[in-house]
């Protein structure tokens, strides 16, 4: 993961933005299946420290956790203990977020996570095509915030 700690000028409050991309596991992969629940957990004690120093967090990337696996869930848990899902803050779900440069696949592997005192205005997936090309194997997700 990498992360950046951002200050805003007028208030002073202090936003730290994680961005991830943990291991991909296959549901036979027992070895990086648990890598990937270990490089989340790790993520979200990091997160949970920042937010003991009073300070908001956000958590994304392609977190390679589908929770309609049992292992997906499970890897997830440590984030949805300390964070909020933009989709469950919005009721905004935008759908599968890995294509695999194949219109059939379907995974939602791309999350947002924030903290209290972030407001989410805007969340979207960009499924646009270009004449029949995917851009990338994910789709890009938009998300416009307000601090506050």
């Amino acid at each position: 993961a990498t992360y950046v700690e951002l200050e805003e000028k007028t208030t002073h409050d202090t936003v730290v933005v994680f961005n991830t991309h943990p291991d991909f596991a296959e549901d036979n992969d027992e070895e990086l299946i648990l890598a990937r629940k270990e490089e989340l957990k790790v993520l979200a004690d990091k997160a949970a420290q920042m937010l003991a120093a009073g300070k908001k967090v956000i958590v994304f990337g392609d977190l390679n956790s589908d929770r309609s696996r049992q292992s997906g869930r499970e890897a997830l848990a440590p984030l949805d203990a300390i964070l909020k899902n933009a989709i469950d803050l919005t009721g905004e779900d935008y759908g599968y977020t890995f294509n695999g440069y194949d219109i059939d696949t379907h995974e939602k592997l791309d999350y947002f996570y924030l903290s209290e005192g972030i407001r989410v205005e805007e969340l979207k997936k960009l499924d646009k095509t270009y004449d029949g090309v995917f851009p990338s194997d994910h789709f890009p997700i938009y998300m416009k915030i307000k601090l506050g």
